[in-house]
């Protein structure tokens, strides 16, 4: 999800972020997917929601490639080791979301 939202570089709504997960692919379990997502969304320490714009990164977006960290040893750290470690992030790293 949080790729999602920094490939957009801005806010996006749950709808809007609901239709890209299904174009991907993916698909968000629960009778309401809306208020699934929602619920993930608001779990999420990475993610922030902002009235009436929508959800956004925590973190400011990097406008330009000197702003990205270096390639190395904090990639590999930041790589999830397992779901759980994603999810801390913010992440969704499997592609179904279970309620």
């Amino acid at each position: 999800m949080a790729a999602i939202i920094r490939e957009r570089g801005c806010h996006i709504r749950v709808r809007e972020l609901l239709n890209e997960l299904t174009k991907r692919g993916i698909e968000v379990g629960g009778l309401n997917p809306a208020s699934t997502l929602t619920a993930r969304l608001a779990r999420a320490p990475s993610l922030v929601f902002e009235r009436p714009y929508g959800w956004r990164l925590r973190e400011p977006l990097q406008t330009n490639e000197a702003a990205a960290p270096e390639q190395g040893e904090e990639a590999a750290a930041s790589t999830p080791s397992t779901p759980n470690d994603a999810d801390r992030r913010g992440e969704v790293a499997y592609e179904k979301i279970a309620t």
